[in-house]
């Protein structure tokens, strides 16, 4: 399995075993950057413009307003400072054309989020959860995203086991643990519900060790 991904630290934990990272710069395209309450509005609307796809094809919800989104991102704040739940914004910019200059400031654009939640202290375990706009999709983008974040959550997370779990129905979301190397463990049948109907969800995961030997 291909490691990628540059790791750079923030000093927002005195925690010398777990490392939450402020950025994650994937490759010269994307970068991961921990998601604040200041990019609520932009957040809502980029939701909002996908909002049915969204909720048919992803296991997790979403807030109805920017408001909400705000509320959501501040309580995430705390859940981050409470090692429950890390949530990082998918940025995406252009290489810059000129090798002196290989990264471009402008014009950095949201195009999804990776998160782990139910951090487990003492199991060392998270679910990964990702979105990605329809517009950026089928492109790599979440594939190599979740890459370097199964990295940060072995290295820096100190993670014993990672899983992630997509609705059974989503071929794309499902392509990216395939991809990763996760393992599939199994189907919950009619585990959630979107739209007013029962989705199964595929669960799979990966662990350190096995990780590790990749």
């Amino acid at each position: 399995m291909r490691r990628c991904g540059c790791l750079c630290y923030a000093a927002l934990t005195p925690n010398p075993t777990r490392n939450i990272l402020s950025e994650i710069i994937v490759d010269d395209e994307i970068t991961l950057r921990l998601q604040s309450p200041d990019n609520a509005e932009l957040l809502h609307e980029i939701i909002d413009a996908e909002r049915d796809r969204l909720a048919i094809e992803r296991r997790v919800s979403f807030p109805a307003t920017s408001a909400e989104h705000r509320n959501r991102l501040k309580e995430m704040d705390a859940d981050r400072a409470a090692r429950r739940e890390i949530d990082y914004a998918i940025w995406l910019t252009k290489p810059s054309p000129d090798p002196a200059v290989p990264r471009q400031v402008p014009p950095w654009q949201m195009v999804g989020e990776v998160r782990f939640q139910d951090l487990e202290g003492e199991n060392n375990a998270g679910l990964m959860h990702y979105w990605l706009r329809e517009s950026c999709t089928g492109k790599g983008i979440m594939t190599r995203a979740a890459r370097a974040m199964t990295r940060n959550g072995f290295e820096e997370l100190k993670l014993n086991r990672i899983e992630i779990s997509v609705i059974s129905t989503n071929e794309a979301s499902r392509g990216v643990p395939v991809r990763l190397g996760y393992e599939y463990e199994g189907t919950l049948r009619d585990e959630i519900v979107r739209l007013g109907a029962h989705h199964d969800l595929a669960i799979y995961s990966l662990l350190a060790r096995v990780w590790r030997l990749g």
